[in-house]
């Protein structure tokens, strides 16, 4: 959940920058409760107050990098590629740089200068003409807003806001310098988040429901469990044994446990004649702990059969 912003700019031009970021909230149908920090203060002091996002539309972001590194993932900064010129080349990041979401302005294609990772519609400058140029300041809030958004909606991380919004932009998935990966198209990037998740969600279940299954298989034999001296099989003289009860417990002066098992083919025929008997011995000291604790403390076996020297 993105809460926390800081927009580089305490003057009608970061104001304007946050208007932006708003109404691409506003456009996919959220109402922004977050907190807005504005200021003239470096990375490390917006990450020291909280902050998730920061918005500067000043300056190129070429000299920005190192200090944007320093502080991410925690801090993601978003910044224009620093011209409202096409095709200027302020720097070469070749739409990989993690720590800066470098974005451009634009209606159909980026108006402003190369090599970004999204472009958008500027929100802000009132077009005079059909198709103006977009400038990239005020596209730059709109992204930020966009990429908020898909994380808000989703409960995803940024990073992964800032995935999937790249595989579903206008260029579905592929980069070009000019455009980056496009226009970002919030319904699909969250429709691609939600499918995954309900993909995951589903094989959860069906691995929770085998989990279920195998416990339940399981749960007549947990007192055999990790204990060495006990099969859930034996061999007898008339066949292999699945199943066994517990009969007569003994704790000995030295410690050994002492188990007399009942031994029938299977569970449905515990009740019957045990085709075999046999005492298996044990030495821990935690297995008859748990012994006790499991069947004679809970009344499974009865505490007169017990039998302490």
């Amino acid at each position: 959940m993105i809460n926390k912003i800081y927009v580089y700019g305490d003057d009608a031009h970061g104001h304007s920058v946050y208007d932006a970021f708003v109404q691409a909230l506003t456009d996919n149908g959220i109402t922004w409760t977050g907190e807005v920090v504005y200021g003239t203060a470096d990375f490390a002091t917006a990450l020291a107050a909280g902050c998730q996002l920061y918005l500067k539309s000043t300056t190129g972001m070429s000299g920005a990098i190192a200090a944007a590194l320093a502080c991410y993932p925690a801090l993601q900064v978003i910044m224009p590629a620093g011209s409202n010129t096409p095709n200027d080349h302020i720097y070469d990041s070749g739409g990989v740089l993690p720590n800066i979401i470098v974005t451009g302005g634009g209606d159909t294609q980026n108006e402003t200068a190369y090599d970004i990772e999204f472009f958008s519609n500027d929100p802000v400058t009132v077009e005079a003409t059909p198709d103006e140029q977009d400038l990239s300041s005020f596209s730059n809030g709109y992204i930020a807003g966009q990429l908020t958004a898909i994380t808000n909606i989703t409960g995803c991380t940024f990073a992964e806001a800032r995935t999937a919004a790249r595989a579903t932009g206008s260029r579905n998935g592929v980069w070009i310098n000019t455009d980056g990966y496009g226009k970002i198209n919030v319904g699909a990037a969250v429709a691609s988040i939600v499918s995954t998740l309900t993909a995951n969600n589903a094989q959860l279940t069906a691995d929770n429901a085998a989990l279920v299954i195998e416990n339940t298989r399981l749960s007549a034999y947990e007192f055999t469990t990790g204990v060495a001296g006990i099969t859930l099989t034996k061999e007898t003289k008339y066949g292999t044994s699945g199943a066994l009860t517990l009969g007569k417990i003994t704790i000995e002066e030295n410690s050994r446990v002492a188990v007399m098992l009942k031994h029938c083919l299977g569970a449905n025929d515990l009740d019957k004649e045990p085709l075999e008997i046999a005492t298996e011995y044990f030495d821990n000291t935690f297995v008859k702990d748990f012994i006790y604790t499991k069947y004679c403390e809970a009344k499974e076996i009865d505490l007169s059969n017990l039998i302490v020297p």
